[in-house]
């Protein structure tokens, strides 16, 4: 995870059903950090969308992109 406010940062996965679509992580977010990516090297799983007490909760690539109809371009 990658935030304007916080940084880098890595964790675990709390829940993969946080409320049915988002996933919740072990990792710390603060304001500003919204919109911030979640990845492994170079794959790409999410962005911050929310957090739940300390932890950070991300909505999936997969969900985003069905969602707005977007398109992941990497360069």
């Amino acid at each position: 995870m990658y935030g304007d406010t916080s940084g880098g940062n890595c964790g675990e996965i709390l829940n993969t059903t946080f409320d049915l679509v988002n996933i919740e992580t072990y990792i710390s977010v603060a304001g500003g950090d919204s919109g911030g990516p979640f990845f492994w090297n170079n794959t790409a799983f999410g962005t911050t969308i929310s957090s739940a007490g300390s932890n950070s909760v991300y909505g999936p690539v997969d969900h985003i992109k069905g969602v707005l109809d977007l398109d992941l371009i990497f360069n």
